[in-house]
């Protein structure tokens, strides 16, 4: 860890470094801070294709890097650095939206799994993208199994938007689709005018 931080910052651990290169270096790098970042959670600091990372750079004026050091502890380490102000508020955004991440799970019936899926998981990622809720359907309990459990990760507002789609998706099937081998079909291009 101590060489992926040089690697980071390497004047701000150097005592031999001259005047000059240390006042450059109070420019550069006035102050920095370390989170530790559950590694479940990760996704939701970083967001979709890194915007969210990006964002929280940009709205506070720091430069913000993940090192994947501690990942076997369930942890990533988050390097923020920047100007004392900018660096404390940037932490504290941090540390909100990692305190407002839950988990739930959600049960439900086996032959409602592929509407929820999806053909390759297109179905699961659109309501991820849309709810911003992460969401891992566990693997079955026994190959007899009436029910899956889908575990949705995120805020209060994310986990209730993800649920309520998925209800309405569910409530549209046992009314209007067919079963087809005990299973529901829903196609893909017909999800959002379902769920709306």
């Amino acid at each position: 860890m101590i060489n992926d931080i040089i690697k980071l910052y390497p004047t701000a651990a150097d005592p031999d470094a001259s005047d000059s290169d240390k006042n450059d270096n109070k420019k550069e790098i006035s102050f920095w801070k370390i989170i530790k970042i559950p590694t479940n959670k990760c996704g939701f600091i970083v967001g979709e294709n890194g915007e969210t990372l990006k964002n929280l750079q940009l709205k506070h004026g720091v430069e913000m890097k993940i090192i994947a050091q501690n990942v076997r502890h369930g942890k990533k380490l988050l390097h923020i650095t920047g100007p004392d102000t900018n660096v404390k508020e940037a932490y504290e955004e941090v540390e909100r939206i990692i305190a407002d991440i839950s988990s739930t799970a959600l049960v439900v019936p086996r032959e409602a799994v592929g509407p929820i899926m999806g053909k390759c998981g297109q179905n699961l990622m659109w309501f991820s993208s849309k709810s911003g809720c992460k969401i891992n359907l566990e693997p079955l309990e026994s190959p007899n199994a009436t029910e899956q459990s889908a575990i949705l990760h995120g805020t209060v507002q994310q986990i209730s938007h993800a649920i309520h789609m998925i209800s309405k998706l569910l409530r549209f099937c046992s009314k209007n689709v067919e079963k087809h081998s005990g299973y529901y079909h829903v196609k893909f291009e017909d999800l959002e005018s379902i769920v709306g």
